[in-house]
């Protein structure tokens, strides 16, 4: 992003900086948080799932509880738990205005912070009431990343306390199958790798970070002890 030119004049990110840091010894305009922010919106690659969900409707009614929290979580000290509140007693699925920028907000959370990790399960768990996925498929496939990593946070943390593999697997069916094939994963029985499903064992682990993380341990054994 570095090189590309954008806005108006067009500009190189370091060419904006200096221009606009020059300008503001002429003007005294302050470069504070809202000029980054700017600089962040503008000169982020289009591959960024962020920078590539945009809202297609502008006359689409956004619901006034979810315009709140937004607002609340875009503060300076960020308060999530309206959007927390959202997700989980929302009564009817979201326009795709209204999903962008909870994807947005999603996208966003850092996952290595277990507070912000139990919200974006939240939100996995409002994406499966609403099936999302198939509600708002173009969408929903620029979560499909993020939604993975998180599902290994979750595994990881589980697996901090103990809780055997099958376990978590039942408790996390649902948003398990945000990412995996359902049908395929329950195929698999890890306590023993049966050779009829060898092929459901292949996809799955291939498919995604956590199918690799859940299932990876049983294609070492399908291949240490050719079965």
């Amino acid at each position: 992003c570095y090189s590309r030119k954008m806005g108006d004049p067009p500009m190189t990110l370091f060419e904006r900086i200096r221009e606009d840091k020059r300008q503001q010894k002429i003007d005294g305009r302050p470069l504070g948080a809202k000029y980054f922010a700017m600089l962040r919106d503008l000169y982020r690659s289009d591959s960024d799932p962020l920078a590539a969900l945009k809202a297609k409707d502008p006359n689409q009614q956004v619901d006034r509880r979810l315009m709140k929290a937004m607002v609340l979580a875009k503060r300076k000290r960020p308060d999530r738990s309206e959007m927390v509140t959202y997700f989980t007693s929302a009564q009817e699925p979201p326009n795709q205005t209204e999903f962008v920028g909870c994807a947005k907000f999603f996208l966003d959370l850092k996952l290595g912070a277990h507070p912000q990790l139990n919200i974006a399960l939240d939100a996995m768990r409002w994406m499966v009431r609403f099936d999302l996925r198939s509600l708002i498929p173009d969408d929903f496939a620029y979560l499909v990343e993020k939604i993975d990593k998180a599902l290994v946070a979750s595994f990881k943390r589980a697996s901090e306390s103990k809780t055997e593999n099958k376990v978590f697997v039942d408790l996390n069916r649902r948003l398990l199958g945000l990412v995996l094939n359902l049908d395929d994963m329950d195929k698999i029985d890890l306590g023993s790798i049966a050779p009829e499903c060898h092929d459901a064992l292949n996809r799955v682990v291939s498919s995604s970070a956590i199918g690799m993380t859940i299932f990876g341990h049983a294609v070492a054994v399908v291949v240490n002890y050719g079965l």
